[in-house]
C-alpha cells in the first residue's frame, strides 16, 4: 500500500487538451508540475500562465509558488481521490492595468478587447463542472403550445429528481391544476412572476423558445446571472443551441454532474442620467454651490440598447470609456 501511495498521477489540462503523467510523491512541487506543463504543451509559457489545482470541493485554486503548506494539502487531496491530482494552466497575460482617469490609446483599448475575447474562447474550450443544482427556473412565452412543453419538462424533473425545486411562470398555473395537489408537487413546484421571484437562489435557467426568450431572461437577471440552458422552440434560434427532443438527455447530463461547455457572453452595462429639475428650478445646491446629482438608473442588456428621447429630439453624444466618439442629430439610436 505504501509503495502504491509513493507515486502520484497528475492530470494536466491546458487550452482544452489533457495529458497524464506519473511522479514520485516526494517530487511533488511547483517547479516539477510546471516542467511537465512545458514538456507536454508546446504553447505553454510559464511567464504568461498561472497553475491551478482542484481541491476536495471541485474548486480551482491558484498555486502560489511560495506556499510551504500546499504540498501536504495536495497529498491529502490525492489520497481522497484515488491518488490523482488535477491541474490546469490558465493564460493570464493581462494588458497593463489602466486607471479610468488616465488617457487610453486606441491600441490599448483594442488589446484589452482582444484579451477579453481570448479569455471567452478559452473558457468555451473548458469542460465546466456546475455546482449542485437544486433550484431550476423555466422561462418561456405564455402560449398554449409552450405551456404543454413546460409541463412536460417540469413533470419529468420533479418525478426524476426529488430534491430539485422547479419554478414556473405563474401564467401556467392552470396547466398544472390536475397534478398540483400531489405531495411531491406541493413541495417541489413553485410559481413565479417577474416582481416576486427570488433570483439569488436559482442554480439553472431553462428557456423554451427562441432568441427573444433568452433576451427576456437576461433582462430579468440584472446582476449575477445563473447558467442558462436553451431549447429551440421559436422562430429565431441563433442563441438556442439544443433540440427540445433531446431535453431529457441534455438535462440529465447537466444535473447529474457531467461536464459541460459554457459559452460566456458579455453584457452591456447601461446607465441613464436624467435632469430632474422642473421649469426654472435650479439644479444647484444653494448651500455648497454644487450640482445636485441623482443616482443613475443602471441596466444590463445582452445585445442592444435603444436610446430614445421621444419628442425631445436633439443632438446625441456617443462616448466610449469617457471619450467622445460621435455626435448624431436624431431622436434615437440603436447600438449593437
Amino acid at each position: 500500500m505504501a509503495d502504491h501511495l509513493s507515486r502520484l498521477n497528475l492530470k494536466l489540462t491546458f487550452r482544452g487538451e489533457t495529458i497524464y503523467v506519473t511522479i514520485k510523491e516526494n517530487e511533488l512541487n511547483f517547479d516539477k508540475v510546471k516542467y511537465h506543463f512545458k514538456k507536454g504543451f508546446d504553447t505553454f509559457d510559464s511567464e504568461k500562465c498561472k497553475i491551478e489545482w482542484k481541491d476536495q470541493d471541485n474548486d480551482w485554486v491558484t498555486w502560489k509558488r511560495d506556499d510551504e503548506y500546499l504540498n501536504n494539502i495536495l497529498k491529502n487531496v490525492a489520497k481522497d481521490n484515488q491518488n490523482i491530482l488535477k491541474f490546469q494552466a490558465i493564460v493570464f497575460d493581462l494588458p497593463e492595468t489602466i486607471n479610468v482617469q488616465d488617457s487610453l490609446s486606441i491600441k490599448s483599448l483594442i488589446k484589452r478587447y482582444i484579451h477579453m475575447l481570448d479569455e471567452a474562447r478559452d473558457a468555451a474550450e473548458q469542460i465546466v463542472q456546475l455546482d449542485i443544482i437544486r433550484h431550476i427556473m423555466i422561462i418561456t412565452k405564455p402560449e398554449q403550445k409552450l405551456a404543454n412543453y413546460t409541463r412536460e419538462v417540469t413533470t419529468w424533473l420533479i418525478e426524476s429528481y426529488h430534491k430539485i425545486h422547479v419554478y414556473v411562470d405563474r401564467n401556467f398555473v392552470n396547466v398544472f391544476e390536475m397534478i398540483a395537489d400531489r405531495e411531491e408537487y406541493k413541495r417541489q413546484l413553485h410559481f413565479w412572476n417577474a416582481t416576486d421571484v427570488k433570483f439569488d437562489n436559482i442554480d439553472l435557467m431553462i428557456t423554451l423558445g427562441g432568441d427573444g426568450t433568452i433576451l427576456y431572461s437576461s433582462w430579468m437577471f440584472q446582476s449575477d446571472m445563473p447558467p442558462l440552458l436553451s431549447f429551440h422552440l421559436g422562430s429565431l434560434g441563433f442563441l438556442t443551441v439544443f433540440d427540445f427532443n433531446n431535453h431529457r438527455r441534455v438535462l440529465r447530463n447537466v444535473i447529474d454532474g457531467g461536464g459541460v461547455h459554457v459559452n460566456v457572453r458579455s453584457r452591456l452595462k447601461c446607465s441613464i442620467y436624467r435632469n430632474h429639475k422642473k421649469g426654472n428650478e435650479s439644479n444647484i445646491d444653494g448651500v455648497n454651490c454644487q450640482e445636485i446629482s441623482k443616482s443613475p438608473e443602471i441596466f444590463q442588456v445582452l445585445n442592444d440598447l435603444c436610446i430614445d428621447r421621444g419628442d425631445a429630439g436633439n443632438m446625441l453624444e456617443i462616448l466610449l470609456v469617457g471619450y467622445l466618439i460621435m455626435l448624431i442629430s436624431r431622436t434615437n439610436q440603436i447600438i449593437k
